[in-house]
């Protein structure tokens, strides 16, 4: 054993291996500590506006009658069912994250006003430590008074809630604040959450089409992030580092899941009001990819966004804790990368231990201080960061098919993907040369990534026959048949809820050849909740068309066609919205037609006599009809309504634009053309949809 005696015990070589060295004093600067100040507040600010934003977002979605919302959102293929209690958590628990820094920023600024100097919190707020010890003290003075009974049972029913309290605190310290022992295993997994967060949300962006420049901008920002501590902050002092990696993280965390979900969330209110966007391919698809990925309906997704907010809070926490120290020397721990491995020269060799299990003892600690030299969250994050870039690289690379008649109005630039990526696209037979025979539009449609078309039009074709390959493309919200003669559209491609789960639009405009619905359209299950059939030869609809449609459509329109009476099925799917302008109807049923409080068009159609009963709405299109006189019930209502009646013989002898009789405000504004009293905007389409 003498041989021995200059050898260091391996307890106190693991002691040394496993536990963090001290390093030099490191002091921070005045404006090192009011820049990092003033970071950390408008931090506050920007959770405080969003997570209040989030809040009443969410409180609105829990309390509003959804209906209406869901029917109109299915339309146009957003999948916006509300979830009451979902709904309500997310509220919450927005309202407390935003409490929260709003408290974070009313102490900041009664400390700055008390002391005349830029705080976060004052030197002498109590603190965790504070209101500890003096919950301790008067447990103690309560158990030193004699006869004190009940002090003594609070001093044993407090301890273990004390202890708990103190070892959270203790616990959260060291992992969590820059000055903490285990602080590097603490930003390490804070730092794997939000890279897999915002890993998530710029995936979820690079499918979404406002604009390129978002989906840049989005990736631009999570690169950032994963390159800038482990390649800018690399050979910075470990504490140096620890600072810069806090700060960098929160500022990269806050704009990628507070700028960017709250700037799609911003444009799906915006545009979601807007009329136009009824009639615009463009817009309705950009709206319906922002409402997909902004809207959380999945748990996971709660329990995720709500997980990295939660992180969020005690990377700010943790840096307010170091900010709110004393501004003189401060000592502080060195990162677990920076551990020394030990000297070679003081440990055991073969000449001095005659046992060869210490010397495995050895190794192994000498392995494990080296694996924890390795920055694995570094690696981590740089690897994630190049695949990343070649993914938005790889998915910029998809230069359109140089095939006539295929044109796409909106580019998509989703990862993984290898065919051409098109989120609105036309097939234009006259500019592909073709007739529009299922095999020709066969061929067209096998250039296009069938996952990315979310809005499809077949424009221009003298013999449309629709091919099969169509049920395919399962991620369709609208499609359009403008200008086509239909030979074909039968079982084989039609569309279903199956097929088309998304599909919540259908135009058919100027299609000829139609004197009935094809049986692609008629299968059970068909998915579309806004029909227009436009300019057409459509005499009558199937007696039984409520069983194949979805009762309580949004839209149901047939425009100028060749209806010669508004059909029983129709009542029957009772549309919230309903248009016959332009046919040859001469008498109006007795019943509600649509919502009492959305528009009834009737225009261009002989009828002579509206009925004495049945409905009230509120806007009523009468032009260039045969009605010379409202029922009378209609002028001693209480409730408003508009009826446009320009170009019919109630407008005879009547001068003025707009007329006031009782509730009713008649207008008599002559239109210009058959297309104004149209609710399709036939016109902007033949200018749009020019061969």
């Amino acid at each position: 054993m003498g041989n021995l005696a200059g050898v260091v015990p391996l307890e106190e070589q693991n002691d040394l291996e496993m536990s963090p060295t001290k390093s030099q004093a490191t002091t921070f600067g005045t404006r090192v500590i009011s820049l990092c100040i003033v970071i950390v507040l408008a931090l506050h600010v920007g959770y405080t506006v969003s997570y209040a934003y989030e809040a009443q977002r969410y409180y609105r979605q829990a309390y509003l009658d959804s209906t209406v919302i869901n029917t109109v959102a299915r339309s146009r293929g957003m999948e916006l069912e509300y979830d009451r209690i979902m709904e309500l958590t997310l509220a919450a628990s927005s309202s407390l994250f935003g409490f929260w820094h709003c408290l974070g920023i009313f102490r900041a600024v009664l400390a700055s006003a008390r002391h005349r100097r830029l705080l976060l919190t004052a030197p002498e707020t109590t603190q965790i430590s504070k209101i500890t010890n003096h919950l301790t003290t008067r447990i103690k003075s309560k158990s030193n008074s004699q006869g004190s009974w009940c002090a003594g049972c609070c001093t044993r029913a407090l301890a273990p809630i004390k202890d708990t309290f103190h070892r959270i605190r203790t616990t959260w310290r060291e992992y969590f604040t820059i000055d903490g022992t285990h602080y590097e295993l603490g930003a390490g997994f804070r730092e794997v959450i939000e890279i897999t967060t915002q890993l998530h949300v710029v995936y979820r962006i690079s499918g979404v089409a406002i604009s390129k420049q978002l989906n840049n901008l989005a990736v631009s920002f999570f690169i950032l992030n994963c390159f800038s501590t482990p390649l800018v902050l690399g050979r910075q002092p470990a504490y140096v580092r620890r600072l810069g990696r806090h700060i960098v993280g929160m500022i990269f965390t806050a704009l990628i899941n507070i700028v960017m979900i709250n700037a799609m969330w911003w444009y799906v209110e915006v545009a979601i009001v807007d009329a136009g966007f009824w009639f615009d391919p463009i817009a309705a698809t950009q709206l319906r990819f922002l409402s997909k990925e902004a809207y959380v309906n999945m748990w996971l997704r709660v329990v995720s966004t709500r997980g990295a907010m939660c992180l969020a809070i005690f990377a700010l926490e943790g840096l307010k804790r170091r900010l709110s120290l004393p501004s003189d020397t401060t000592t502080s721990a060195v990162a677990v990368s920076d551990i020394p491995l030990p000297d070679p020269a003081s440990g055991p060799t073969a000449a001095t231990i005659e046992n060869t299990g210490p010397t495995l003892r050895v190794q192994r600690i000498r392995v494990l201080a080296f694996i924890r030299r390795i920055p694995f969250v570094e690696v981590l994050a740089v690897s994630v960061g190049i695949l990343v870039l070649v993914a938005h690289i790889q998915a910029g690379m998809h230069p359109p098919p140089h095939t006539p008649g295929l044109q796409c109005d909106m580019p998509l630039h989703p990862w993984a993907v290898f065919k051409w990526p098109c989120g609105v696209v036309e097939l234009n037979c006259y500019r592909a040369g073709v007739a529009g025979q299922a095999s020709e539009i066969d061929t067209l449609l096998e250039k296009l990534d069938p996952g990315s078309v979310s809005a499809m039009r077949l424009t221009h074709c003298s013999r449309l026959e629709m091919p099969p390959r169509i049920k395919t493309f399962s991620n369709l919200a609208m499609f359009e048949v403008y200008n086509a003669s239909l030979v074909r559209w039968e079982a084989d491609s039609a569309f279903t809820k199956t097929s088309h789960p998304h599909l919540g639009t259908l135009w058919l405009v100027r299609v000829q050849n139609l004197t009935q619905l094809p049986p692609g359209v008629l299968e059970p299950g068909f998915p579309a909740t806004n029909v227009h059939v436009c300019e057409s030869n459509l005499i009558t609809l199937p007696s039984d068309l409520d069983k194949h449609w979805s009762v309580g459509m949004a839209r149901f329109a047939i425009e100028c066609s060749a209806l010669t009476a508004i059909p029983d099925s129709l009542l029957r799917l009772a549309p919230l919205q309903v248009s016959v302008a332009g046919n040859h109807i001469t008498t109006v049923p007795s019943v509600q037609i649509g919502l009492p409080f959305l528009p009834l068009s009737i225009a261009d159609n002989p009828v002579t006599a509206l009925p004495y009963t049945g409905y009230a709405n509120i806007y009523l299109d009468l032009r260039s009809t045969q009605v010379a006189q409202v029922p009378g019930w209609m002028t001693r209502s209480s409730q408003p309504q508009v009826i446009l009646a320009g170009g019919s013989p109630l407008c005879d002898g009547v001068e003025a634009p707009q007329t006031k009789i009782n509730s009713i405000t008649l207008v008599c504004v002559t239109p210009a053309s058959k297309d104004d009293v149209l609710t399709f905007p036939l016109r902007q389409f033949d200018a749009k949809r020019a061969p």
